[in-house]
């Protein structure tokens, strides 16, 4: 299980317990990796709160790690929130690497920002087609469906029904 950005690795963390499986942490932010998993950090540097497209050039950096942190595995389960930067900006190079560079069985699960997130909106659908070209499967979890669905969820319900739909996936 590979978890990406601050979601992203908590579901990987979760889900690695859950299947009794190794996990690998990647993010900017030294808040969302853990000490207990193999992490990947990708330095920002000097760059305050750097766009997505300058995470993706500083994740490129660090290809050759994620290739050998991947190069064991048989299949790579990707959790990226494409709501967040660090998401749209890192999961394609991971799913990648892990399908191009080591052959392994790639699945993406791709959670999507809510529609009221406008300015994210486009990035994550930029990179989920990436996410579709380097995955043998994508899972898309449309957060929009379910308020669609049940307009009286909150923001947060609506995550907690996705994460737990996804753990019991």
């Amino acid at each position: 299980a590979v978890g990406i950005g601050g979601l992203g690795c908590k579901l990987a963390i979760n889900s690695s317990r859950l299947l009794d499986c190794k996990c690998v942490l990647i993010s900017n932010d030294e808040k969302d990796l853990d000490e207990n998993h193999f992490s990947i950090f990708i330095h920002s540097d000097s760059w305050i709160n750097p766009s997505s497209y300058k995470l993706r050039s500083l994740a490129e950096l660090s290809a050759r790690t994620i290739k050998s942190a991947l190069e064991e595995f048989q299949t790579v389960i990707v959790f990226a929130n494409l709501a967040g930067r660090a998401g749209t900006a890192i999961a394609p190079v991971v799913c990648r690497e892990a399908k191009l560079s080591c052959s392994n069985t790639t699945v993406s699960i791709a959670i999507m920002p809510f529609k009221f997130e406008k300015d994210r909106i486009f990035q994550a659908g930029v990179s989920l087609g990436r996410l579709q070209n380097y995955s043998d499967s994508t899972i898309v979890v449309d957060n929009d469906s379910l308020l669609d669905n049940n307009p009286d969820l909150s923001a947060e319900q609506c995550y907690e029904i996705a994460n737990d739909a996804l753990y019991d996936m």
